[in-house]
This record gives structure tokens, sequence and C-alpha cells, in this order.
């Protein structure tokens, strides 16, 4: 039985991802990152009044993927202290009603990116997924046999942060990967970076990014790998 984690003396709690909570959790995403280079370049001239529309459909495309494990941290008195979204690779295929689910949201995606005027938004979000996913390549970890878990975002709002969240959350991906004897994989963040180094990640890949207009470098990302413990 894992170990309950307190923040401000509440005992720290996790549920599913629900379709209601998908509103304040890309609020609490915004805030968390809203220092973050890599998502000031995404979202560089777009109007405050979009952020958080356009910033749900990243949120909404995680929720209506089966494949991904979404985790939403709180307390008694806070709804929505931290986010987690996670995935296992290989993953299983999907049926065709999640298919035709997943092709509905591409089509309200692009309606959200053409009623925003967001072209250069999604440009550089999909230059970004390409610079990442080649950077995971460059790690063999597509070719382990038994797969691997890719944990995409870990986010706690900023009035909780340096308070354990991150580790509690990413706790919950460990036992999962330490149970089937699976590594983990995640891009770090700037403020995250030493955490995960103590957590037991080691970089394994870097990645260059940069604007694909102007060539600017945005920011380098460090792909980090932390391995299985066994018992």
């Amino acid at each position: 039985m894992s170990e309950a984690h307190f923040v401000d003396g509440e005992a720290l709690q996790f549920r599913n991802l629900k379709y209601s909570d998908l509103g304040p959790v890309t609020a609490l995403t915004l805030r968390a990152f809203k220092d973050s280079d890599t998502w000031a370049w995404r979202f560089r001239g777009i109007s405050p009044s979009a952020l958080l529309p356009l910033t749900k459909l990243f949120s909404r495309k995680i929720y209506l993927n089966p494949r991904v494990n979404c985790k939403v941290a709180y307390t008694s008195s806070h709804p929505y202290v931290g986010f987690l979204a996670y995935e296992q690779f290989p993953s299983v295929k999907l049926s065709y009603r999640e298919r035709f689910i997943q092709w509905l949201h591409g089509l309200y995606e692009r309606f959200i990116y053409w009623w925003y005027d967001a072209g250069a938004l999604k440009r550089r979000a999909q230059y970004n997924e390409v610079q990442y996913e080649t950077a995971l390549y460059k790690t063999g970890l597509l070719t382990q046999p038994n797969g691997f878990i890719m944990v995409h975002l870990v986010s706690v709002n900023p009035d909780s942060q340096k308070k354990g969240v991150g580790k509690a959350m990413l706790n919950i991906v460990h036992r999962d990967a330490d149970s089937h004897q699976l590594p983990c994989f995640l891009f770090a963040s700037t403020v995250g970076y030493g955490m995960y180094e103590h957590l037991g990640y080691r970089t394994a890949v870097t990645t260059e990014l940069r604007d694909d207009e102007t060539g600017e470098l945005i920011k380098i990302s460090s792909g980090m790998i932390r391995d299985a413990k066994k018992d």
C-alpha cells in the first residue's frame, strides 16, 4: 500500500479525469506552465481570450484517447491540485467507435483553429510533436519488446508546487511501471528536471526545439528515462 501524502495538512487524493474536469484542468495547466519557454513560443501572437479554448483542445484530445490514463489530484478543500497523463506502449488498437470519436474531435479541432485564426499555433504544435517523436525514436524505447510508459503531462497548481504533489503523482506511474518491469520516459520541463533526477530519471536524449520559420532556438529539451526497479 502506498504511503499517504498530505498537502497543507490535507490528504492528497486521486480520481480519474471526467469530461467536466476539462475546463478546470486546462486552466490549471495554463497556470502551471505560464513561464514555460515552449508554451510561450507555441502561443505567441494568440490573444489572451483565446488561450483557454485553444489549450482545452490538448486536454480534450488526451481525454478522448482511451489509451491514456488521466488522473486529477485533489484535497478536500482544493478540487484541482494537479493533473497527470500517461500511456503504456505498445498501445492496444482502438475500436471503430473510439476511432470515430477521435475523427470527430479532429474536425472540431480544425474548426477551433480556424475560428481563432490560430494556424501558427497548430503548425508549431505539430512541429513540436515531430521533434519529440524523433528524439523518442533515438532512445530505442520503441523497439523494447515489452514496451515502456510515456508520461505525457505532469502539471501542478502553482499554489501547491514544491509540496511533493508532482512526486506523489509520478509514484502512481512508477508503481505501475515497476509492477510490469517497464521503463518510464518523459520530456523534462526546466522546473521539473531536478525532481525527475531525484526520482531516478537520467537524460537519454536531447533535442533542440527551434522556430520552424526563423530558426530561433526556443529550448533544448531533455528526454529522460527511469528504469524499472526490481523487488
